[in-house]
């Protein structure tokens, strides 16, 4: 079901990310809202995942019933979080999700979608929150990431199976996590403060 109801609900949602980020100190490298979904890559600088994501869901859902006079959930379950291997998959990860809407047949090209970050990318403005730096630092420009994203478009590019339901990396990668996976092989480990703690590039 649709989680976004109209143009001003998009600008909800992203209001209500402007103002978690802020005070769980968190990094959005990218986001796109979708009608009935939505993506976020995101960067924990205190391990606190779990306590932003339930901030950012929970005070929309509110926003959003009181907004349409409505009561109960919003969002379907609990959300689905995947630790990145930063090295290997951050850039596909990051065309994948700018790529969303293109693939759904909502816009023709990933930058003139407006509920996305990616016309973030083509211009020197953009919303606070928004941390480009590590992103385009893999390229000469931002016109040489708009043409790696359109790269993507037809080619019906999936990201591989995450390792235990929660680990996208290189084998060197997982077998730093090899004893968490294993002790969570059959559980969904999504969340858990100790397993998402990644470093902060250093500028």
């Amino acid at each position: 079901k649709a989680i976004f109801r109209e143009e001003t609900d998009y600008e909800l949602f992203l209001q209500t990310l402007k103002d978690a980020t802020e005070r769980f100190d968190v990094l959005v490298h990218a986001f796109c809202l979708m009608p009935n979904h939505l993506h976020l890559l995101i960067q924990t600088k205190d391990s606190n995942l779990s306590s932003f994501m339930k901030r950012l869901l929970g005070v929309y859902t509110i926003r959003f019933n009181r907004k349409h006079k409505r009561h109960g959930h919003l969002f379907q379950g609990r959300y689905k979080a995947l630790l990145i291997d930063q090295d290997n998959y951050f850039l596909q990860l990051s065309r994948y999700i700018h790529l969303n809407p293109v693939k759904a047949k909502l816009s023709d090209t990933p930058e003139s979608y407006p509920w996305s970050s990616m016309r973030f990318f083509l211009t020197k403005n953009s919303p606070s929150y928004l941390y480009k730096k590590f992103t385009l630092d893999s390229f000469d420009s931002p016109r040489a990431y708009q043409v790696f994203v359109r790269e993507g478009i037809g080619k019906n590019e999936t990201l591989p199976k995450a390792t235990a339901g929660c680990f996208l990396g290189s084998e060197d990668f997982i077998k730093n996590y090899k004893k968490d996976i294993q002790k969570h092989e059959e559980k969904d480990i999504s969340g858990k403060r100790e397993l998402f703690k990644v470093p902060i590039p250093k500028l």
